[in-house]
């Protein structure tokens, strides 16, 4: 049920978001679909189980031009899903041996984000270069193996820094971090007669993410 409200509430302010650039006087600023591919890390993982390679797909509509005389500014939003990973926490190993001393297998699902996002050019589009910056939040799912481990979803901060390259009038490519931020995992053992263990956050992820952008139709600039 959260997570079918999250998803519907990034669908209203997506539709949102359309209504307002339309009614503006902005110029024509079009939907695009975005493809990623990359590779990230999980903190606070299992030897290496906190790497691995990632896919991303995204659509984002631009709402509003800022046209300064020393920056062009295209501010927007973009809702997104990205794959996740299977992996085991790094878990004490006391705490292994209560679990029956193996590992705790689990899941990273697919998360679901909204990001606000800004793409900067020199005056005039002198360049086809640009600066972009994306800063908004992720849903994410931890599942675990085991009944006595408690499943977790959590709503975390994400950002992304890059840059990009415009190749034609309907796609971009682009090079960015991408950072989403959780916590430690804390395991809770204060109840020894208790049968189910809980986690505190999901980790912290950081991965680097090669992107390309097809706009639906051109951007008017």
């Amino acid at each position: 049920m959260r997570i079918a409200s999250f998803a519907l509430g990034l669908f209203l302010f997506l539709c949102t978001l359309s209504s307002f650039s339309i009614a503006g006087n902005s110029p024509h600023l079009p939907w695009s679909l975005e493809v990623g591919l990359g590779y990230g890390r999980y903190l606070d993982m299992y030897h290496n189980d906190g790497n691995t390679a990632l896919a991303r797909l995204g659509l984002a509509k631009e709402v509003y031009i800022y046209n300064a005389p020393r920056l062009i500014t295209h501010f927007g939003a973009e809702l997104g899903v990205q794959t996740g990973n299977n992996a085991r926490p790094s878990v004490p190993a006391n705490i292994i041996a209560q679990l029956g001393g193996l590992q705790i297998d689990s899941v990273i699902k697919p998360m679901i984000d909204l990001l606000l996002t800004a793409r900067l050019y020199a005056p005039n589009y002198a360049y086809p270069v640009f600066g972009q910056i994306k800063l908004g939040a992720a849903l994410r799912t931890w599942q675990f193996s085991r009944t006595t481990v408690s499943d977790i979803t959590t709503v975390d901060p994400e950002l992304q820094l890059g840059v990009g390259y415009d190749m034609s009038q309907l796609f971009r490519l682009s090079l960015s971090y991408q950072g989403v931020y959780g916590g430690r995992p804390s395991f809770n053992s204060n109840c020894p007669t208790c049968t189910t263990r809980i986690w505190g956050d999901i980790p912290t992820q950081n991965s680097v993410v090669l992107g390309i952008s097809m706009l639906l139709d051109k951007e008017d600039k």
